[in-house]
């Protein structure tokens, strides 16, 4: 098969993983994002950002582990779509965690919230 098809075939297994990760996450996210962000416009600008990541990152990974000699059979689109796993967890790892830092922990939510019992 000729090698440009084979990069194509793997690209397109890296947009499909991507876009299936990006398509069940996106609204919850958008949900996340917008509320920690505290405007709709900020909260837009960095989902689309994360669902931007989330995509570049898995192609990368999928250019990465490319191997263009290789025969278009099962362990090839098996090693594309790992590679595109490995590259979708990456992007959602990293996004995860600057998330993560500004949401507050339990502890401190609870000094945070006015006490309304009456005593």
């Amino acid at each position: 098969m000729h090698p440009l098809i084979l990069l194509l075939s793997e690209l397109f297994v890296g947009a499909l993983v991507a876009l299936t990760a990006s398509l069940s996450l996106f609204a919850p996210m958008r949900e996340v994002i917008t509320d920690l962000c505290g405007t709709p416009t900020r909260g837009r600008f960095w989902t689309n950002y994360a669902v931007a990541m989330i995509f570049l990152t898995a192609l990368l990974a999928v250019m990465l582990f490319s191997r263009g000699d290789a025969v278009a059979d099962l362990a090839f689109y098996k090693r594309a779509f790992t590679a595109a796993l490995v590259g979708v967890f990456v992007a959602l790892a990293f996004v995860g965690q600057r998330i993560l830092r500004f949401i507050p922990d339990a502890r401190q939510a609870e000094h945070a919230m006015p006490n309304f019992e009456k005593p």
